[in-house]
């Protein structure tokens, strides 16, 4: 199946990597994370109104957070609704009621971050990571690509594009990210993002973040009025900025 990829590269935004793991192995699969998946089905910016604006911040208090491994492979990693899953379980909303369209709980969106401290300045970067359905990453606060999602603010009810099925599902995705990474304390979050109220299963595995060589480095993007209804298309998996529109 095809899925759609959207890379946005602002200005001098960072990356950074878990812990103070060497500089080209910033995160390494198999890292902690926290994480926060709505199991109610209740966006989390309903009891606390600045949710959206501060979860991906390095001061956000997350010490109520769920903590788990990622773990490499088609069967690791952080999900619901997997088949022969060895991962850490996120727990599955109920579906959506069509007939209770004010009641009805929701399975949209689960959150995750990753606290670190870098030693070294980093020029460029690398995130690789499966995921099914759609991504939004931050550095810090700052939006730094999104994936198989429009160009709309990040919520809980942003929906994904397509259905990721298929070897689609386990593709390890490439996202090559501009620098520099300046030494410090860092937070790196990802918003992860069901298709449908009603979808089957939600994951999220295999995330690295390294070092990426000088040609490497992401070319600024901006998107034009006209694209914010409908962001670019690529063929994902082993994607880069060469291949964006």
């Amino acid at each position: 199946m095809r899925a759609r990829f959207q890379l946005l590269a602002i200005g001098s935004l960072l990356l950074a990597g878990g812990s103070t793991a060497a500089a080209d192995d910033l995160i390494p699969v198999g890292s902690e994370w926290r994480w926060l998946h709505p199991t109610d089905g209740v966006d989390p910016g309903k009891e606390d109104k600045e949710f959206h604006k501060t979860w991906h911040t390095l001061e956000f208090d997350d010490a109520e957070w769920k903590t788990g491994k990622d773990k490499e492979g088609p069967h690791g990693g952080f999900a619901y609704g997997e088949e022969d899953f060895e991962g850490v379980d996120i727990g599955a909303p109920p579906a959506d009621d069509p007939a209770d369209e004010k009641n009805g709980v929701k399975r949209r969106t689960a959150y995750f971050r990753h606290a670190f401290e870098s030693k070294d300045e980093v020029a460029s970067l690398v995130l690789k990571l499966q995921r099914d359905d759609g991504i939004v990453v931050y550095l810090d606060g700052k939006e730094i690509a999104r994936d198989n999602v429009g160009l709309n603010d990040d919520s809980f009810e942003l929906m994904a594009h397509t259905t990721t099925s298929g070897e689609e599902e386990t593709k390890v995705r490439e996202y090559k990210l501009k620098g520099p990474l300046k030494p410090g304390k860092h937070i790196l979050a990802i918003s992860l993002h069901n298709r449908a109220g009603g979808s089957s299963d939600l994951r999220i595995a295999e995330i690295s973040l390294a070092e990426g060589k000088p040609a490497e480095a992401a070319v600024e993007k901006k998107p034009a009025d006209t694209e914010k209804e409908k962001p670019a298309e690529t063929t994902s998996g082993d994607s880069s900025e060469e291949k964006a529109k």
